[in-house]
């Protein structure tokens, strides 16, 4: 908890405020280094838009990757160190957490350098590489190994949810940015299956390998959707 408030702490430093008097539902937006097309879109026109479900799919296939393994990361160590003391178990756990926080603070930066197209794509991509790093931790039996892994995958995993919320701003707009925000985050419901799916994935095959694998796929699969979205 400690480490996590720094991270906060340290991210407000650092955080900008918009001009006195900013709105924006009126204002001009600010100057855009990587600009991209907006489209001002009702709830109900958003999602009859290509590039909404386009979205829609990489949200729930990153996130479930990435929460596929934070689910399990008590199940993943004890499957290599099945004597581990509680105090391990909650330490590597506890990295997944503050990992993610930092992710979402380095997101910000990237979104600012990069642009928001290709902050999904570089999100996407790295949660996708970090649950194949889980997997050969699994499978190396490494501990250490693991809780680098784990350090990347959590990361990667706090990336994708601002930079979700972001794209849908700048594509969808900001008149109805609250309610297309709620439509476009109900992607995570599928989330909470992620420790159902793994743990069935255990039971069938006897190792954690095949389901972090698959959870790894899923994650690539929204890679090419985060590729394949270019307007609105």
């Amino acid at each position: 908890g400690i480490v996590i408030g720094a991270v906060v702490l340290a991210g407000t430093a650092v955080m900008g405020f918009p001009p006195e008097g900013y709105d924006p539902l009126v204002s001009p937006p600010p100057a855009d280094r990587h600009p991209i097309e907006t489209l001002e879109c009702a709830p109900g026109e958003m999602i009859r838009r290509k590039s909404f479900w386009l979205l829609y799919a990489m949200g729930t296939c990153t996130m479930m990757a990435g929460m596929g393994v934070i689910s399990s990361a008590r199940s993943l160590v004890l499957s290599i160190a099945p004597d581990a003391a509680l105090g391990t178990v909650a330490f590597m756990a506890g990295i997944l957490s503050v990992a993610s926080a930092a992710g979402r603070v380095f997101t910000g930066f990237l979104n600012d350098i990069v642009g928001v197209r290709a902050n999904i794509r570089i999100s996407s991509v790295a949660i996708t590489a970090a649950t194949l790093l889980v997997m050969c931790a699994v499978m190396s039996g490494n501990l250490p190994f693991l809780a680098v892994s784990f350090a990347l995958c959590g990361f990667s995993c706090g990336m994708c949810i601002p930079a979700a919320a972001v794209v849908t701003a700048k594509l969808f707009g900001a008149r109805h940015y609250q309610v297309n925000l709620e439509i476009m985050m109900s992607c995570g419901i599928l989330h909470a299956f992620a420790a159902t799916f793994v743990g069935a994935m255990y039971d069938a095959a006897g190792t954690y390998v095949l389901p972090v694998l698959v959870l790894a796929l899923t994650g690539f699969l929204g890679a090419v959707c985060s590729f394949r979205i270019r307007k609105p």
